[in-house]
């Protein structure tokens, strides 16, 4: 099951965050260690995760093993015992297991299913999702045609019903793209749900220095910080450190969440 798990490994002088992405509960206790699992606060802003984090990008997929090799009860187990180790921090997208929508199994689904079943007492979970910028994506996950920033705004309501919660804690643009309407319609898309309190504070992912820039300086003009990017990182590929864009999101106080630090199981 290649199930992605991020492992958040906050480095205090240079405010990054490492995401792994794991199978199941196989390698996040190892990450762990037989310490507790700190928390850290996400960019600027109010928002604290644990150093681990769990990502779902399998969940639901059918074409990755869903129903067969892993199944909705194996994932509900792994959620628990994440959550209940100190693990807070989960992360998804509209679109992963968009496939088993109809049958209530898509990535954000499960998540809200697996919610409702943990124990009174269990912490409270910090819920990431995404925003998939390219026009079709109606066609994966419902509602209209991607341009503009109400789109924007739309897709937020959207998880937000799937993931049965009232705010999403991160919301993220999922991969650079040239968004109809242009990159400040999107980006204010996404200060318009901070500021109708759809979701706590926003991230970006895979972008490079230039597209980081940029991103700020939109959502500076609203007053909305931009909390997080997400990239690629591990000891086999550091290009986003290579490239200067972990300096530049230390400046400009992003926190960087690493997904894949150890390889898909490589490492």
């Amino acid at each position: 099951m290649n199930n992605e798990h991020h492992a958040n490994l906050h480095d205090p002088t240079d405010r990054t965050l490492r995401t792994c992405r794991t199978a199941g509960c196989r390698d996040w206790k190892m990450m762990m260690g037989a310490g507790e699992v700190r928390r850290v606060r996400l960019g600027a802003g109010m928002v604290e995760v644990s150093e681990i984090g769990c990502g779902t990008s399998v969940w639901g997929e059918t074409s990755k093993g869903f129903g067969s090799s892993y199944t909705e009860p194996i994932l509900s187990q792994a959620f628990k015992e994440l959550v209940e180790g100190g693990v807070n921090f989960i992360d998804t997208s509209e679109v992963y297991g968009h496939g088993s929508m109809r049958e209530g199994c898509s990535s954000e689904q499960l998540i809200a299913k697996f919610r409702d079943q943990l124990p009174v007492e269990a912490p409270p979970v910090v819920l990431s999702s995404k925003f998939f910028p390219a026009p079709w994506s109606h066609t994966l996950v419902g509602g209209g045609v991607r341009l503009g920033r109400k789109a924007v705004v739309e897709a937020v309501r959207g998880s937000i019903t799937r993931l049965g919660c009232g705010q999403i804690d991160l919301y993220q643009i999922q991969f650079p793209f040239p968004y109809v309407g242009g990159q400040q319609a999107l980006l204010e898309g996404f200060a318009e749900a901070v500021e109708l309190g759809l979701c706590k504070s926003v991230g970006v992912c895979n972008f490079d220095v230039n597209e980081i820039q940029q991103a700020h300086a939109i959502l500076a003009k609203h007053g909305v910080p931009l909390a997080s990017n997400q990239v690629r990182f591990n000891i086999l590929d550091r290009r986003v450190q290579q490239s200067g864009l972990m300096n530049v999101c230390k400046e400009m106080e992003i926190s960087v969440l690493a997904y894949e630090p150890l390889a898909k199981g490589l490492l």
